[in-house]
């Protein structure tokens, strides 16, 4: 049985992803800082880039809506905060609101109170290398929880999962990162701390479950004078982010 088997229990949201942009370097290739790159890691040195500021001045910096010289363009310049748009994310990972839209089961009965189910998790996402555009980023839940009424269908421990590549094209109405999508896969093994009460997953041959989805969408706060006042309280700037997956047998 793989992935485009039967049973196939398929669920959409929102969630919420909150990843932190202290050590991004997007801007590296575009601007300047005095006639440095404009990232705030040097991983050839394994520190940050402080431009010769003191630890105070320099997290003062960041945080605030700079001018910086436009790579190619002499005597060209933007404006921007170095921090980026999430200097204070946790790197957590939460549902919104995330619930069964459809079952495929074959032969299985389904359960009335399947549809609707709600998933919950917890966990938290890691880019695979903060430099440039990441070649992956890294989700690892600690638990995965599906149920509805009293009656839990799912919960147990997932793999790590990661995100192979994220298309920045893939909605042709939102720019860059707002214009993003791509695919994670996890998987959730049967053993003594995990429960699988899924239709037709019971089978012998099905070892666990395949937990794939589809993130798309992300919308957060891009205005520079907003995400400078979120600073200032030390706030986050989380990303509400689409989902769309399925459960199919592993």
């Amino acid at each position: 049985m793989s992935l485009f088997d039967y049973p196939r229990i398929n669920f959409v949201g929102t969630i919420q992803l909150n990843p932190g942009t202290a050590n991004n370097d997007d801007y590296a290739a575009n601007f300047t800082y005095k006639g440095q790159p404009l990232g705030l890691i040097d991983s050839k040195k394994v520190e940050p880039r402080t431009y010769g500021m003191s630890d105070a001045d320099f997290i003062a910096w960041v945080q605030q809506v700079q001018t910086v010289d436009v790579v190619g363009s002499a005597g060209q310049t933007a404006q921007t905060i170095p921090a980026e748009w999430n200097y204070y994310g946790g790197m957590d990972s939460s549902p919104l609101s995330v619930s069964v839209a459809g079952v495929q089961a074959g032969n299985a009965t389904v359960p009335s109170n399947l549809i609707g189910a709600a998933l919950t998790f917890s966990g938290v996402i890691t880019d695979v290398n903060s430099e440039g555009s990441p070649p992956s980023t890294q989700f690892f839940f600690d638990n995965i929880t599906l149920a509805a009424g009293g009656t839990t269908f799912l919960t147990g421990a997932a793999s790590k999962g990661a995100c192979q590549w994220l298309n920045f094209y893939r909605n042709v109405n939102l720019n860059a990162d707002a214009g993003a999508g791509g695919y994670v896969y996890h998987v959730i093994r049967k053993g003594p701390k995990t429960t699988i009460n899924l239709p037709g997953f019971g089978a012998p041959d099905v070892a666990g479950v395949i937990f794939r989805y589809y993130l798309y969408r992300p919308i957060s706060i891009n205005d520079n004078a907003q995400i400078v006042a979120l600073y200032k309280e030390g706030k986050t700037n989380p990303v509400t982010i689409q989902m769309a997956g399925t459960f199919a047998p592993l």
